[in-house]
């Protein structure tokens, strides 16, 4: 991808947080392909859900559909299964994290990381992306300071590691909640 291809260009990694669908399915060819380019570059990737939902409207069942298709489909594609959430929207109440945390072993993903959102709209890979990391370099900063979400915190980035799967009639989001996009 673009913005994988830009941050990793100053030496630098950084965490996608993916959404399973929401307008573009998780399983389309060319979403897989940029999701296993972005993991085999080094990228953390991480969930943002299935169908980017706040969260704090849902029901505990709800919440745990919305970790788990995003879950079962990274570890389709990819193999992993990731250790943060990032909740959309930034909506979390402590006793959400808290079951978050307890249920899934998952991180919500911290306020002081920079985040930049979101990449499916064209302004982030052509704007937003080259204009922040001018900005890096000018500031001195340095690619060793900048890492992923699992790198700055201190944790491991995936509950499970494992093989990739192979395409079957599982990778669809047919049936499955569906978002109309920001």
């Amino acid at each position: 991808s673009i913005v994988a291809d830009d941050i990793a260009s100053i030496g630098a990694r950084a965490t996608f947080f993916v959404v399973g669908n929401m307008g573009k399915c998780i399983y389309d060819e060319d979403s897989v392909q940029a999701l296993r380019y972005s993991y085999n570059a080094g990228h953390q990737i991480c969930s943002h859900t299935w169908s980017h939902p706040n969260i704090e409207t849902l029901s505990r069942p709800a919440i745990d559909q919305q970790v788990q298709l995003v879950e079962e489909a990274l570890f389709k594609i990819l193999g992993v299964v990731p250790a943060c959430i990032r909740p959309p929207y930034g909506s979390a109440s402590p006793s959400t994290i808290q079951y978050l945390n307890q249920k899934y072993r998952s991180l919500h993903a911290p306020q002081n990381v920079i985040i930049f959102n979101h990449e499916t709209v064209p302004t982030t890979s052509n704007q937003v992306i080259p204009q922040a990391l001018q900005i890096v370099r000018q500031n001195g900063y340095h690619p060793r300071n900048m890492g992923t979400v699992a790198q700055t915190v201190g944790f491991a980035p995936y509950k499970v590691i494992g093989r990739p799967g192979v395409r079957d009639s599982s990778w669809t989001c047919a049936g499955k909640p569906g978002g109309g996009g920001w």
